[in-house]
């Protein structure tokens, strides 16, 4: 067993994979928090805060990348490992899509997408990690990016449908409880839930 390979549980081995998650999510988000809105109203004492508006689009595109990478860190993978790990998680998350000939940044991508394919590619990636000794350059992007991106992007339109019906559910549970805390004084037995 590798130095790369630790004996870990699946508890450890979901945490590590959330806390990646987490990380990446806060890296890419903050940047536009802080300065997005910040920089639009400015925008017109000067014109050069479009270029850094766009810089802060750009970041967020970038969530499955920087997930990818974060998620190889918590498995103290070297940086080969947790590049190709991020290139795979950037590529099934959806947020570059291709549209005659070129490749668009469009959002984030979808999250839960990512974390799944992150998942794969840290599993496949240890199970390379001794099996490849010097290819390891060669074998290891090439591997992750097309198997595991692949099944990724693959599992994208499905994983979507889910996560879609997580938000629905979210919104129309946050709308009832929303109706139940303005309104506190309504007789609950006539309400259809």
């Amino acid at each position: 067993m590798s130095d790369v390979v630790e004996k870990q549980t699946t508890k450890s081995f979901i945490m590590n994979v959330l806390n990646g998650l987490a990380l990446g999510t806060v890296i890419v988000l903050i940047p536009g928090a802080i300065l997005g809105e910040l920089m639009k109203a400015l925008l017109p004492m000067w014109s050069g805060f479009a270029t850094l508006i766009a810089a802060t689009a750009v970041a967020t595109s970038m969530m499955g990348l920087v997930i990818g990478i974060m998620v190889g860190l918590n498995f103290k993978f070297n940086p080969i490992q947790s590049a190709s790990l991020g290139l795979a998680v950037m590529f099934a998350g959806g947020a570059a899509t291709f549209l005659k000939g070129a490749i668009m940044l469009k959002g984030t991508g979808d999250i839960i997408n990512m974390g799944i394919t992150a998942a794969l590619g840290v599993l496949l990636i240890q199970f390379l990690s001794d099996k490849t000794k010097s290819f390891t350059l060669i074998v290891i992007p090439t591997v992750t990016l097309l198997l595991v991106g692949g099944v990724g992007h693959v599992l994208l339109p499905y994983v979507k449908m889910i996560t879609t019906m997580i938000g629905q559910g979210t919104r129309r549970t946050h709308e009832n409880f929303l109706f139940i805390l303005l309104c506190p004084d309504i007789n609950f037995e006539k309400i259809p839930f």
